[in-house]
């Protein structure tokens, strides 16, 4: 779904991570000796590859700017101690 929702300019770049972060994780799982796991990520990426060109092709023609609007809630939530989604604070970028 990466690939259908994020902005164009950070899609690509995100995506070649994102299957970094699985190849490694494949890795250390094939030397803990986790085969179906390792199997589950080729498997993963072999459909990833099959559907990517019909996901490319569900972009909507709208570029939106502000996909980002909301810094890590995480980080907001435990360390800025904003316990309601009210209390958020979203980023303007226009």
């Amino acid at each position: 779904m990466l690939i259908k929702n994020l902005p164009k300019r950070n899609c690509f770049g995100r995506i070649f991570i994102r299957m970094i972060f699985d190849g490694i994780a494949g890795v250390r799982f094939l030397l803990q000796g986790k085969l179906a796991f390792t199997w589950a990520i080729v498997k993963a990426h072999f459909s990833f590859y099959q559907k990517a060109r019909y996901f490319y092709k569900k972009r909507k023609t709208i570029s939106y700017e502000n996909y980002y609007a909301l810094n890590s809630i995480v980080w907001q939530y435990f360390f800025r101690s904003r316990k309601l989604f009210s209390s958020l604070k979203f980023i303007n970028k226009k």
